[in-house]
């Protein structure tokens, strides 16, 4: 760190603090955060005594590890570097703190695609599920965005699970960076549910718990004009960072592989789904056929739907009739049959004929187009000879 007139602090903060997680504290100019640290750089007049400037290898003979209150005991001392040469840890800090952010804003990126994945799915469902299309559009159509819905709700609660679990927070002692270790009793600071509608009392109570524990706060502060209780500080934020660092990479991994395999599953799913919904179209295109015999009447039909959608569902026929009665009959009555069974009348649209009965002893064939006379899904054609 540098040495300046008439600086006091740069602090450097972050203004998508949420995204990080965990507990955010201000405290007069300084913030402490044991997730994602400021950078809090001295400035000071008196140049014999910067912090920034302090010697690792003169100062590796004065550390007193019992001052870690046992968390570095039976740690090797490390080893020391050559007189004269400074140890920086605010720039690595710095450069840890804006990976950390760097992985933070891509793992939040998830939670955009997750809900523009949710809200995708439900208002493709809500137009797919009221068209009549055909079961090569239909059938991935829906597998995609049931689909969609499942991803996106995965990535969602990944997401949530994996948001604030720090769970080496509670061993830290990093008092020059977190609130929770720097103020003598910082739940004091806990305003009471019931003063969201009647703050006077509470007030009162949490000026006074900043007038008693302002002292104590000040003595701790002044601390860090220690230069090896500073340096001691800023090793454990960095450990500390280090920790989190690998956790968001961690946490990022996961939803990226969910999602790679989610969309891979998705696009595998949809693939089969329209290979089964045109063989479910070829089907109900298919030609059938369908033979009547009564009395001295004979009707031979081939018939099929002229589209696999279920909004069009006329039918093409071509009909050969033979009357060997001795009296004139009237055409077939046409008809079709739900899925239940139901029979549905007929409609004919289109026909290549005019007559409206068969002469005895003759035989005619002709084409036409027919279609339900009721809005209901049917499956197939049959006639009524008489």
């Amino acid at each position: 760190m540098r040495d300046e007139q008439h600086r006091a602090f740069i602090l450097r903060q972050r203004l998508d603090q949420h995204l990080l997680g965990g507990d955010v504290e201000v405290v007069g100019r300084v913030i402490f955060d044991p997730i994602r640290p400021c950078v809090l750089v001295a400035r000071r007049s008196d140049t014999n005594a910067s912090v920034s400037g302090m010697k690792l290898g003169a100062m590796a003979n004065r550390v007193d590890l019992s001052y870690q209150n046992g968390m570095a005991k039976n740690l090797p001392m490390p080893p020391a570097l050559p007189a004269g040469q400074p140890v920086e840890l605010s720039e690595v800090i710095s450069a840890v703190a804006e990976r950390i952010h760097y992985a933070e804003g891509r793992r939040t990126n998830f939670t955009v695609v997750a809900g523009a994945m949710l809200a995708g799915g439900i208002a493709v469902l809500t137009f797919i599920l009221d068209k009549h299309l055909g079961k090569l559009i239909t059938y991935p159509i829906v597998v995609a965005a049931v689909g969609s819905l499942v991803l996106g709700i995965a990535l969602l609660v990944v997401y949530s699970r994996q948001t604030n679990r720090y769970p080496w927070t509670a061993a830290t002692k990093t008092w020059k960076w977190f609130y929770r270790d720097a103020l003598p009793a910082e739940k004091e600071f806990n305003p009471k549910w019931w003063s969201l509608f009647w703050f006077g009392p509470e007030k009162k109570r949490l000026q006074t718990a900043y007038t008693n524990q302002l002292p104590g706060f000040q003595a701790k502060i002044n601390q860090l004009s220690n230069e090896v209780v500073n340096f001691d500080q800023d090793v454990q934020q960095l450990y500390v960072l280090h920790i989190n660092e690998k956790f968001k990479n961690l946490h990022l991994s996961q939803l990226r592989t969910i999602f790679q395999r989610g969309v891979f599953l998705l696009i595998a799913l949809s693939t089969i789904a329209a290979f089964c919904g045109a063989a479910a179209d070829k089907e109900r295109i298919a030609t059938r056929h369908l033979n009547e015999h009564v009395g001295g009447l004979k009707l031979d039909v081939s018939w099929h739907f002229i589209s696999p959608s279920d909004d069009s569902q006329v039918v093409l026929v071509a009909a050969t009739i033979e009357n060997a009665e001795s009296a004139a009959i009237d055409l077939p009555k046409w008809l079709f049959l739900d899925n239940k069974g139901q029979s549905v009348p007929g409609v004919v649209t289109g026909s290549t004929i005019s007559v409206e009965k068969i002469q005895p002893g003759s035989r005619l064939s002709y084409s036409l187009f027919v279609k339900p006379a009721e809005p209901v899904f049917v499956e197939r054609l049959a006639v009524h000879l008489r």
